[in-house]
């Protein structure tokens, strides 16, 4: 019984994962929009109209486990990639081709469509397509060489990708599949590598790591195909034979014999590489490829001996990437415009693929224009029409179940490919890790737990995971968790936001794994901590906080292409460090401007007594909303009372407006009370902040300051003890100080 309680309970956690995880995925595509990510999410349908239905006419390569396509999607053509086998390289192939795609030596990856039972990546479309076997362009393999210098500027390229790959981040991406199918010419000749899916992440510190061997025969290193080792030393000399591909214009499979693996795998030790050694050892002239008049001797010479040096039998003899790269660099003495050579090469199957593309759109209008006049209904009598009927709702069943069928490939990839994301960032690129819930259940069931603050919608716990303390957060309504996940991974690296460690997706609703900063509170109602009737913080410890909640706030309007809009900032969503620091949280509302753009329609979502009223009356969300949200936050800090009381009933008092009724003693020149002690007045600072607090509030959204000029003058306001008005008059309204 145990152990079928345990399965079922393992069963409920995938499904929730399933569930959460693609629903998570989608929140971060839509919010990454091209940007952090640069990925776009597109429909099956859309896939299969470019492809014609994966017509084999649309195929441009077949590579075994995927095949490309050539096709249009909203006028833009664009390639893709369809995989058939091996559901885990193509989770890795899209993630690290999202990582590497703003280089302009790779393939650039537009996005993806998860409909499918196997994921179907998107790229950029390039003139040429990839090179084939022998180095060159072109369908038929015994065709001319492409002239050797632009032989020579394909590997100085591809180089410089790989060296990328081995330096730009702290966990070393090995390709383990450099070869010349996956080697891609834009119309002006410049490579581009692809097809990522073999590659691996070595962890961060390592240089190494065993794996088993894969990769394409031919291009394997002896040393890893005899000890499954993995580094970055297999990227080497696979480029070393790449080299000589490039250089002779033969493909490394013309020469070869059988070699057993460790676990008795079958390989082949292409004997390419020892014929063209033996030749160059005994001092024999090597046949170079191409034009005999485009052959130049001493760059040609030092290439070879260059991608021997990369084939060297041990690692450690062999040079490191950055270093081929600067030497194919000194090699190239010069280089000229490519692009009249390549549209010389005749590439059939591309012209092949998109003209049979047009032919089929060309011929299906020729008939719906020729059949358009036809009425069916004057010709069908009673059995007729039933069958009419009877094949719609056919039709009608078929196309949901072909929705269905999209939904479950969506989740179940959607998760695979969080997984893979998540696992990949590893903390870094993306500052989220996975959690388990045995995980969760232990943190917040042991008795040492404490529950920092509970709400409507989520319950704040401070438990320990792995002997490590942190703040969890379990949410209780439905959709909230996911846009608070992807906002708190964007702003987690800003000091005025808690940190995101990780997540759970294994419940019904997600669950958030911040850092403990040792004796985190959350902020009550009157802006102070502890009970409703506990003192009130002393005046400099409330303007601290104003500033830096200010400069958090600031920091979601200004750091990002696409605004973030917070939409809920009131004390209850302000937590304080040992320290007094002020930490911004909960996201669930938050929504990001589309980029360019300073305003959308939502609906009205915060909390009463913080909604900017012009929001609430035309639904129209700008970042003058927040300006006026944190106008309330700075009277609450400085009254040391809720914006609106609870009446005797217990429900609020809408009547008892904070901010009309301050507004109205302003207004007649009457004192407003500020809470705190008696002896803890700075009458002048108090009175800057609360004009500057009704500025916030200004019934013109226009007319109120942004964000950034906010921070500054509450700056002002902390420096200066005595009378800053005069100085404050010196900022300007984008918030730079006159001279």
């Amino acid at each position: 019984m145990e152990s079928w309680r345990r399965k079922k309970e393992k069963g409920k956690a995938r499904k929730c994962f399933l569930r959460n995880g693609s629903v998570f995925l989608e929140e971060l595509i839509t919010d990454c929009n091209g940007i952090s990510n640069p990925i776009r999410m597109f429909s099956s349908d859309q896939i299969s109209e470019a492809t014609n239905q994966f017509d084999p006419k649309c195929s441009l390569a077949d590579d075994g486990c995927f095949t490309y396509y050539k096709g249009d999607i909203e006028d833009r053509p664009y390639t893709m990639k369809m995989y058939t086998d091996n559901e885990e390289a193509a989770y890795n192939d899209i993630v690290l081709s999202a990582r590497v795609s703003n280089h302009s030596c790779f393939l650039k990856l537009i996005g993806c469509c998860l409909e499918y039972p196997l994921p179907v990546l998107v790229f950029e479309n390039l003139e040429y397509g990839a090179l084939n076997r022998r180095g060159s362009v072109g369908c038929h393999h015994d065709g001319p060489l492409l002239p050797w210098n632009v032989r020579l500027k394909i590997a100085k390229e591809v180089a410089i990708a790989i060296t990328y790959l081995h330096t730009a981040f702290p966990r070393i991406i090995i390709h383990r599949d450099i070869k010349a199918t996956n080697v891609f010419l834009d119309k002006n000749g410049k490579a581009k590598l692809s097809n990522l899916s073999l590659s691996v992440s070595l962890p961060e510190g390592k240089s190494w790591i065993e794996d088993q061997v894969v990769g394409t025969n031919g291009y394997i290193d002896p040393v890893y195909c005899m000890t499954c080792v993995v580094s970055e030393y297999i990227d080497v000399f696979s480029f070393g034979i790449l080299m000589l591909v490039l250089l002779i214009g033969d493909p490394p499979h013309l020469y070869g014999s059988d070699l057993c693996g460790p676990n008795g795998e079958r390989f082949i030790n292409w004997k390419f590489l020892e014929y063209v050694r033996d030749l160059h050892e005994r001092g024999e002239p090597i046949e170079f490829g191409g034009d005999p008049n485009d052959i130049r001797p001493d760059q040609m010479e030092m290439f070879l001996e260059l991608a021997l040096r990369c084939c060297e039998e041990s690692n450690e003899d062999r040079p490191k990437m950055i270093m081929v790269a600067k030497e194919i660099n000194l090699i190239e003495q010069g280089s000229f415009d490519c692009s009249e050579m390549l549209e010389n090469e005749t590439n059939c199957l591309l012209k092949h693929g998109s003209m049979s593309h047009q032919q089929l759109i060309a011929d299906s209008n020729q008939i719906s224009e020729a059949t358009s006049h036809l009425d069916p209904k004057c010709y069908l009598g009673k059995e007729e029409e039933e069958e009419t009927l009877r094949s719609k709702l056919m039709d009608f069943w078929r196309r949901r179940k072909k929705k269905g069928k999209a939904r479950k490939c969506f989740l179940r990839n959607g998760s695979m490919f969080l997984e893979k994301l998540i696992a990949d960032c590893n903390g870094i690129s993306n500052p989220i890790k996975m959690f388990s819930s045995d995980q969760i259940s232990k943190a917040t069931d042991d008795p040492k737990c404490s529950i920092l603050d509970a709400s409507t919608y989520f319950t704040w716990y401070k438990g320990v995971i792995e002997g490590r303390p942190y703040l969890i957060k379990i949410c209780t309504r439905e959709n909230m968790g996911y846009n608070d996940t992807v906002l708190s991974a964007r702003v987690s690296n800003h000091s005025g936001f808690p940190k995101l460690i990780g997540s759970c997706l294994e419940y019904p609703l997600p669950v958030l794994v911040f850092e403990d900063l040792d004796d985190y509170r959350v902020l009550n109602e009157r802006g102070s901590i502890g009970s409703e009737d506990a003192p009130l913080l002393p005046w400099n410890v409330r303007l601290k906080i104003a500033k830096e909640v200010a400069i958090a706030i600031t920091y979601l309007h200004t750091a990002f292409p696409r605004i973030i809009i917070h939409r809920h900032i009131k004390p209850t969503n302000v937590l304080l460090d040992k320290n007094g620091k002020a930490k911004l949280t909960d996201f669930w509302l938050a929504v990001t401007l589309p980029e360019g753009k300073s305003w959308i329609e939502e609906p009205i979502a915060g909390t009463i007594g913080y909604l900017d009223p012009n929001y609430y009356k035309t639904n129209i969300v700008t970042e003058y909303s927040d300006v006026f949200s944190f106008g309330t936050l700075m009277l609450v800090l400085l009254a040391g009372r809720p914006p609106i009381l609870n009446g005797a009933d217990g429900d609020l008092d809408l009547s008892d407006n904070i901010v009309e009724y301050v507004k109205d003693l302003h207004e007649r020149g009457e004192p407003v009370g500020v809470g705190g002690d008696s002896y803890d007045m700075n009458p002048v600072q108090m009175k800057v902040f609360l004009d500057l607090a009704l500025r916030c509030w200004d019934r013109r959204s226009e007319d109120r300051p942004k964000m950034i000029v906010v921070a500054k003058e509450i700056k002002l306001i902390e420096k200066v003890p005595f009378d800053c008005s005069q100085m404050l008059e010196n900022v300007s309204e984008d918030g730079q100080t006159k001279h």
